[in-house]
């Protein structure tokens, strides 16, 4: 059990852009199709894990704090890429609402 939720919070989509956005500094590369060709990766998945960096701090926050299996099962990335759609004030607004749906207890709040 343990090495499945070590496995799956190495796959956070919030720890995978943090690590695309290293290794794109270390390459000193210009733009993610460059990168994802010099790497082998699928330039739009590379894309939509570094939008996520773009969420509002209470809500990376609350998922780097917060690394639980439930949390890591049901913020995907493409939940956290639709969020980056809105703004500021409805992005957190429905992730806090979604986070009260998985378990309204468990959680602390982002400040």
């Amino acid at each position: 059990m343990h090495e499945t939720f070590v496995a799956r919070r190495e796959r956070s989509p919030l720890q995978k852009a943090w690590e695309y956005q290293r290794r794109m500094q270390e390459m000193s590369t210009i733009s993610i199709r460059e990168f994802a060709r010099r790497t082998g990766e699928d330039w739009s998945v590379v894309s939509r894990h570094l939008r996520t960096l773009r969420l509002p701090e209470e809500i990376t926050n609350f998922l780097d704090q917060n690394q639980t299996p439930e949390v890591l099962r049901h913020f995907t990335v493409k939940r956290l890429y639709a969020l980056t759609r809105l703004s500021d004030t409805e992005a957190t607004a429905s992730f806090m609402q979604e986070v009260c749906e998985i378990t309204p207890r468990e959680f602390t709040t982002p400040a």
